[in-house]
């Protein structure tokens, strides 16, 4: 979701307090950003022991989403799914979640923090290292091949902790990654190996699942049945791990740096590329594994990602003796002056906000440790959602009678009933004075209303309520009806006048209407 940014110390994040209780600034100490797109942003951050309370239980990463994001129901779906399964996921290999919610409309989620970089920036830095030489005709290559094994057997680890995962019930959720690349493979500068972001990750309960039909993750790594939008399992995650193998190895994309439109017509007619032929010489276990993963029937693939972790296992072993020792040299090799700047600035910060307990914070970062704190399997709501509209005056009204709105609405009503009764005296000596005319009205069997108008001169003005100098409707002209229920008469009503007809000329035509403006 969020693309790199320089980190940026926040000295005073006090001045981002919103003054409501219980706010996500009042949870969470905000230390320097590390990431923003298009979605929203993370940062480093410090969860307060207590909503607002001056001590601090953790260094987190802290995830929000984007008002205009937050808006949109299906967004914040998704939002609040990833982070439940986060949360569930409590294995080493995978980034936890120790708290989300929604606070005052603003959705967050609380994540373990990772000294580290993404497994795509520590392939460039080896691509970028090895420039020149491959440009003085030294063969392209990737990473060692033992390390690979050993980096992406963690890897397969954690993915299978998310396909076999269970809800509180007990119930298999039936995961499905889609989205396994070297971008949310994270590796620590200690050595050990997170998988992150289960943001389009599909799942068989909820009401937002991904339908078929739909393509969520990055075309490079996904699957043939993913990229033409069929009915996934796991082992579509397993040819993802097919592509980053591929790519750890020989150096470069298994589709090569076409576009997404390149690689779905390749992926919908051409069989995957295969190690072996691109880099001659590759272990044979790894180049036969590949080939499996990347099958494009799924049956022909592994069954699980745990078994495909026991033979990388298994490579490791047989080939040297590799540990997380050497994933730890190959960090500070590729990333030592960036690890130590990144590394100081989190100590600078810890300092600056929690003083003493800046180095049991840091040791409480340390992978395995992450579960030994609380972690909250439900959202953390609190609404600022306007009251159901009352029946009565606004509230504010109610509470502030004697104010100046009030009275003028006071005065405004009893102007209105004034007049209301003028109106209804004015009717009733009119009705006096033109008794005759009612009378002879009915007898005459004209309708009512035009036996209010009987009288003639000024008086039938007034009776008809037309102003003065119109011409009142002629009596011997109305239709008979039947006679008058009552004597008494009507109120009467004012006529509109007509409306002048709207100007028209050769040119005028009606305006453009957008039949689908959607």
């Amino acid at each position: 979701m969020a693309s790199p940014v320089p980190e940026v110390p926040v000295h005073e994040p006090e001045a981002r307090r919103s003054g409501r209780p219980g706010g996500v600034e009042d949870r969470y100490r905000s230390l320097f950003l590390i990431g923003r797109g298009g979605m929203g942003s993370v940062e480093v951050a410090l969860e307060r022991s207590g909503a607002g309370g001056p001590g601090f239980e953790r260094v987190v990463a802290l995830k929000r989403l984007l008002p205009e994001q937050a808006r949109d129901p299906r967004h914040k779906e998704m939002f609040l799914r990833e982070a439940r399964l986060a949360a569930l996921l409590a294995h080493a290999n995978v980034v936890h979640a120790f708290a989300f919610g929604e606070l005052y409309g603003e959705l967050f989620l609380a994540m373990e923090y990772v000294e580290g970089e993404p497994l795509s920036r520590v392939l460039a830095r080896r691509n970028e290292l090895r420039g020149s030489a491959a440009r003085e005709g030294a063969a392209p290559g990737g990473l060692d091949a033992a390390l690979v094994a050993l980096v992406l057997a963690d890897v397969c680890d954690g993915l299978h902790a998310a396909h076999e995962l269970r809800d509180v019930g007990g119930n298999p959720l039936h995961v499905v990654h889609r989205d396994v690349s070297p971008q949310n493979v994270m590796i620590a500068y200690e050595g050990h190996v997170k998988l992150l972001d289960f943001g389009v990750a599909k799942f068989d309960t909820g009401g937002h699942e991904t339908r078929t039909g739909e393509v969520k993750g990055k075309m490079a790594y996904m699957s043939p049945e993913q990229a033409l939008g069929e009915k996934l399992d796991r082992r579509s995650d397993l040819f993802s791990v097919g592509a980053v193998l591929f790519e750890c190895l020989a150096g470069r994309r298994m589709w090569g740096s076409g576009t997404d439109v390149d690689v779905m017509r390749r992926l919908a007619l051409e069989d995957p590329p295969l190690l072996r032929d691109a880099l001659p010489g590759v272990p044979a276990a790894l180049a036969e594994l590949q080939a499996r993963l990347v099958a494009r029937e799924p049956g022909d693939r592994p069954a699980t990602a745990a078994d495909v972790a026991k033979e990388l296992r298994a490579f490791v072993v047989s080939e040297a003796a590799v540990d997380h020792g050497a994933v730890r040299a190959l960090m500070r090799e590729l990333f030592g002056d960036t690890s130590e700047a990144k590394k100081a600035l989190l100590t600078e910060a810890l300092e600056l906000a929690a003083g003493p307990r800046a180095h049991s914070l840091r040791k409480s970062m340390v992978s395995g440790t992450v579960f030994e704190r609380p972690t909250l399997l439900e959202p953390v709501m609190v609404s600022d959602a306007p009251p159901p509209p009352s029946k009565g005056p606004p509230s504010s009204w109610r509470r502030r009678r004697g104010s100046p709105l009030w009275m003028g609405a006071a005065v405004l009503a009893a102007i209105a009933v004034g007049a209301a009764a003028g109106v209804a005296a004015m009717n009733r000596g009119t009705g006096a004075g033109a008794g005759t005319s009612v009378g002879a009205g009915a007898g005459a069997g004209a309708s009512t209303g035009a036996g209010a108008g009987a009288g003639t001169g000024a008086s039938g003005s007034a009776a008809t309520g037309l102003p003065p100098g119109a011409v009142s409707p002629d009596p011997s002209a109305s239709p008979s009806a039947a006679p008058a229920a009552s004597m008494r008469s009507p109120i009467p009503i004012r006529p509109r006048p007509p409306r002048p007809a709207p100007r028209t000329s050769a040119t005028s035509k009606l305006p453009d209407v957008d039949p689908t403006p959607f």
